[in-house]
């Protein structure tokens, strides 16, 4: 199969995906609806499927799962318009380590303070919207930093799952987590 090629010369027996988008004039990849970012999944698990298959270890597979679903979570969030810039959108948990089996829900933290939270609430539920629609269930917060230390004081889980942390979108309010909020843990 063509979508699944080993030894990547630039590291030797590593596995990845080679998947053709269709991609607006800013190469940005876009998806018309969520049946695309659905059927863009599937033809992933697919692929992941065959590289288990064809005796691939199981953590390349899960990274291989991880990266399908960032590249729909990308393009999905991209449609939250300028709600986005304000927003930091993390990966938590297992999605955080990028570590996901085929169906594993999809762990996420929405970042932001209280204002900019309800500015964009609507924005935000046509977003998790998209994502259920593109059948990914998603385990989601939406926090402030401050919320995310009391949460994470009051609840040892979400204490575990705040110390997986991964960056999708919005770097700078998941640094500022990291360096402010999460050493008072």
């Amino acid at each position: 199969n063509d979508d699944v090629r080993k030894g990547d010369p630039k590291s030797r027996n590593r596995v990845y995906v080679v998947h053709r988008l269709d991609q607006d004039t800013s190469g940005i990849l876009l998806f018309a609806k969520s049946e695309k970012a659905k059927q863009f999944l599937q033809e992933a698990r697919e692929i992941q499927l065959a590289a288990h298959r064809s005796g691939v270890p199981g953590g390349e597979v899960a990274k291989l799962r991880s990266d399908a679903v960032d590249i729909v979570i990308d393009a999905l969030f991209l449609r939250a318009g300028p709600a986005a810039a304000e927003l930091a959108l993390v990966a938590t948990g297992g999605y955080g380590r990028a570590e996901l089996c085929p169906l594993s829900d999809i762990d996420l933290l929405v970042l932001a303070e209280p204002r900019v939270q309800r500015k964009h609430e609507r924005q935000l539920a046509a977003f998790f919207a998209l994502l259920w629609d593109a059948g990914l269930a998603s385990s989601h917060a939406v926090r402030s930093v401050e919320e995310c230390v009391h949460a994470a004081r009051e609840d040892i889980a979400t204490l575990t799952s705040l110390m997986e942390l991964r960056s999708l979108a919005g770097e700078a309010g998941a640094r500022e987590a990291r360096r402010n909020g999460w050493a008072v843990c």
